[in-house]
């Protein structure tokens, strides 16, 4: 027996160094399950050679042969032994809960006086149905029917037939445990698959429900863009006749209170309209290439003060930052909205941490953020050491309206704010929070490729008495008619002749008509239906070039992208005041090249009261006459 167990060892034709590249060496766990203790003798010398023997074989091997041969990489086993049944069981339950299980079982039929191999093998099963069972007999106790009748299945059931040699046990016990291994790295594969597989499903579930957030907050933003135009043309009314009113020398005294009340309440309207439009991102932008480090230096001041002093305020920076393409004060809005919120997170004091680095994002982190996308970018980061919130409030912080304070405590437009005016700068919010710990809130902006501009000087305009007055006639267009008429009233009461518009068709349909000389058209950009403001600006120089056109509207709808329409110079953000109007109006007069029987042409009278039916009188050479 000896020989063959030691000769068994090279002629064994499982060759396992192959299959078992990437595992390492394992002693695999066999189960010796026979009331015959010399069986598992047996076994042991089999399975378990003695090593120095089994050198002393492969040397004598080397001298026979005449050179030494590669040794077959073989498995190593740890036999244990049960003599019956339910000890076996008991045996296979402790290698279950302890995470050790058997790879097989070599089992006797016959082991009186308790269960008999079969019986065994069935309640084995229940414990632990991946154990290959070997099933050793002499006599034939079972037909096949009958044991695949009993055990339901014999998919990891080998017979062998006693009396049986030493080589033939091993090659047995090789096969069986390699099946049982290959079983386990395969169910493992399966098992890393399964969790890949969930972990990206995860993911996708996580990118649809943001896709649908983003456009839900898109639908929202796009409703709140329409209450805000509208709402904005009801704010120019009342600021406008607000202030009409306060300038006119037949108002009471005890009456100038209540319209200056009037007057605040509409520009705090105002100002909520403009986050609205924010949050839509159809706020006008005044962007230029700006250094992050600059806007917040610039206001630490104001953020110390807003803060109060159980708060501190730290600021870190990488060192020196490119700039980006934005508007600083929508950066300031930006930090001030987000700084306010640490601030009402830590009612018992804390610190708040601004800082900011470049990165550079690659595929893989797109791929982890719907958001993201590649390339570099300033991230501006403002940490807390609040709250902190939960899951559910995470997913609605940039929500309009929505809120977490007490009633009167807030709009719920501070976030919303933040993330319009992100995504209008094309950047985007991450946001980290734990319940109790604080908040972090990672905004990302695009690298801009130019240096930093110098900040403007900005100067007080130069006002003189009767600076806004003339005699030049303007072309109101305008849908709403309550607009046009306060229009109307501001500009005649200075002088000026006015003709009147509710479309940009009907415009045309005036200029083609009138022989009048119009030396400006003032056009709301968004109209229904027909021509656009834009269109019509766009045409009517395309024909004249000299015509002065100024633009207005409530919200931008990205209208100063093609550098068309310059704030300032040819556009008037609403809700605008009478005298903002009056001085844009007479800049852009102003700015036209002037004919010398212009320049000698008398001050005309105020033609108060004239409108589009009234006989055309001759007016400045330099306006223009569309036949």
């Amino acid at each position: 027996m000896v020989a063959l167990l030691s000769f068994s060892n090279i002629l064994s034709p499982i060759n396992l160094k192959d299959s078992m590249q990437c595992l390492p060496p394992k002693t695999l766990r066999v189960l010796i399950v026979d009331d015959n203790r010399a069986i598992h003798d047996d076994f042991r010398k089999i399975l378990c050679p003695d090593s120095q023997q089994t050198s002393e074989l492969e040397a004598a091997e080397s001298t026979l042969f005449g050179a030494p041969t590669e040794m077959t990489k073989t498995m190593h086993f740890e036999l244990v032994s049960a003599y019956q049944g339910r000890d076996a069981l008991e045996l296979v339950r402790q290698s279950v809960a302890d995470k050790n299980p058997y790879a097989m079982a070599f089992m006797d039929v016959r082991m009186p006086p308790g269960w008999d191999g079969i019986e065994t093998t069935a309640e084995i099963w229940k414990l632990d149905p991946d154990i290959q069972i070997v099933i050793c007999t002499a006599y034939s106790d079972y037909s096949w029917n009958e044991l695949h009748e009993k055990l339901g299945h014999t998919d990891r059931l080998v017979i062998l037939k006693k009396p049986f040699d030493n080589i033939e046990v091993l090659q047995l016990a090789h096969a069986v445990c390699e099946k049982w291994r290959l079983l386990q790295k395969t169910r493992a594969q399966v098992f890393d698959l399964e969790r890949k597989v969930d972990e990206r499903t995860s993911e996708l579930r996580e990118s649809q429900q943001m896709v649908l957030r983003q456009e839900r907050l898109a639908a929202v933003g796009q409703l709140s863009a329409g209450v805000a135009h509208d709402f904005n043309n009801i704010l120019t009314i009342i600021l406008g006749n607000a202030e009409l009113l306060l300038l006119s020398p037949t108002v009471k005294k005890d009456s100038k209170g209540s319209l200056e009340e009037i007057s605040l309440a509409a520009t705090r309207a105002a100002k909520l309209t403009q986050q609205l439009l924010a949050f839509s991102r159809q706020q006008v932008m005044r962007s230029k290439n700006v250094s992050l480090v600059d806007v917040t230096s610039n206001l630490v001041s104001m953020l110390t003060r807003a803060l109060g002093e159980r708060i501190a305020l730290r600021l870190t920076d990488s060192g020196d930052l490119p700039p980006v393409y934005a508007d600083a004060a929508m950066i300031e809005q930006v930090l001030m909205n987000m700084v306010v919120n640490a601030r009402d997170a830590m009612p018992d004091g804390g610190e708040v941490t601004i800082g900011m680095e470049v990165v550079e994002l690659n595929e893989q982190q797109e791929r982890l953020d719907a958001e993201a996308r590649g390339g570099k970018f300033v991230c501006l980061s403002v940490s807390d050491t609040g709250c902190g919130m939960g899951a559910a409030t995470l997913k609605r912080i940039f929500e309009p309206f929505f809120t977490t304070k007490e009633v009167g405590k807030g709009t719920g437009l501070g976030l919303a704010t933040v993330y319009g005016i992100v995504k209008q700068h094309r950047g985007w919010v991450d946001v980290e929070s734990t319940v109790g710990k604080g908040t972090t809130f990672r905004i990302y902006f695009p690298v801009a490729n130019e240096p930093a501009e110098a900040p403007a000087m900005e100067t007080e305009p130069l006002l003189r008495p009767n600076r806004h007055n003339g005699v030049e006639t303007i072309l109101v267009v305008e849908d709403e008619a309550a607009v046009r008429a306060l229009a109307r009233r501001i500009f005649q009461n200075c002088g000026y002749r006015v003709l009147e518009a509710a479309s940009g068709d009907q415009a045309v349909e005036i200029i083609n008509r009138t022989q009048e000389h119009i030396d400006l058209v003032l056009t709301d950009l968004v109209m229904p239906g027909g021509i656009s403001g834009h269109e019509l600006g766009r045409m009517l120089q395309a024909r004249t070039p000299s015509l002065e056109v100024l633009f207005t509207s409530g919200y931008s709808q990205d209208f100063t992208v093609d550098g068309f329409l310059k704030e300032g110079v040819n556009f008037l953000v609403k809700p605008y005041s009478p005298p903002a109007l009056l001085q844009m109006v007479r800049s852009c007069l102003d700015r036209r090249p002037r004919s010398v029987a212009e320049l000698s042409a008398p001050q005309a009278p105020s033609h108060a009261g004239v409108s589009p039916s009234a006989q055309p009188q001759a007016f400045a050479a330099g306006g223009v006459v569309l036949a």
